[in-house]
C-alpha cells in the first residue's frame, strides 16, 4: 500500500510510460512515411491504415502517462484526499490499489481534465481547446473518426492530431514535463 501511496511511483510510472510512447510515436512516424510511394507519391490505404493503428497506441501511452503524472501531483500536494481501494489475496499479501477519489469529490479517476482542474492547472470553464484534447485523451480508445462524427471538428485542434499529446499540451501552456 506504501508503494501505491507514493508519489516517487506514479512519477516512476509516468516517466515510463512516456519513454514507451515516445517509441511507440516514432514506430508510427516511420510507418506513415513507408505508406507513401517515393515513385508516385501516392499512399498505401493498407499502411497508412497501419500506422494509424499505432498512432492510437502512442496516444493511449501518453494519455497514461499524464494521468499518473497528474495523479501523482495529487497525491504528493494532499495525500489526505486520496482514498484507495485495496485487493488482497487470502494471505493477506496486497494484489491490487485502485484510487476511488481524488480531491473533494468522487468522480472518474481516469478523466485527465478533472484531474488537471484538481492540481490547478485548468479553471472551471477556462481554456476549451485543451479541455476538448484532455477529453479527447481520457477516451483515446475511440478512433478518430467516432469522434469527429459526434462533433464539430473544429472542436479538436487539428495539430492534436499530427504530434505527440504531450507536445500539443506543452504548446498550450500546459507541461507534464517529469523532472
Amino acid at each position: 500500500m506504501k508503494r501505491a501511496s507514493a508519489p516517487v511511483q506514479w512519477l516512476n510510472k509516468a516517466r515510463s510510460l512516456r519513454r514507451s510512447a515516445d517509441v511507440v510515436w516514432e514506430e508510427f512516424n516511420k510507418r506513415l512515411f513507408s505508406a507513401k510511394d517515393a515513385g508516385t507519391g501516392k499512399f498505401s490505404a493498407e499502411k497508412a491504415e497501419a500506422a494509424i493503428d499505432i498512432h492510437f497506441n502512442s496516444l493511449l501511452l501518453y494519455s497514461l502517462s499524464a494521468e499518473c503524472a497528474l495523479k501523482r501531483l495529487i497525491i504528493k500536494n494532499d495525500p489526505s484526499s486520496v482514498l484507495f481501494k485495496t485487493t488482497m489475496n487470502g494471505s493477506g499479501e496486497l494484489i491490487d490499489a485502485e484510487i476511488t477519489k481524488l480531491g473533494s469529490t468522487s468522480f472518474d479517476t481516469h478523466n485527465l481534465e478533472r484531474l488537471a482542474e484538481i492540481v490547478g492547472m485548468l479553471k472551471p470553464g477556462d481554456r476549451p481547446e485543451l479541455r476538448e484534447l484532455l477529453a479527447f485523451c481520457t477516451h483515446c480508445k475511440e478512433t478518430i473518426r467516432t469522434i469527429l462524427s459526434s462533433s464539430s471538428p473544429s472542436q479538436i485542434p487539428l495539430r492534436a492530431m499530427s504530434c505527440p499529446s504531450s507536445v500539443f499540451m506543452q504548446s498550450n501552456g500546459i507541461s507534464i514535463s517529469l523532472p
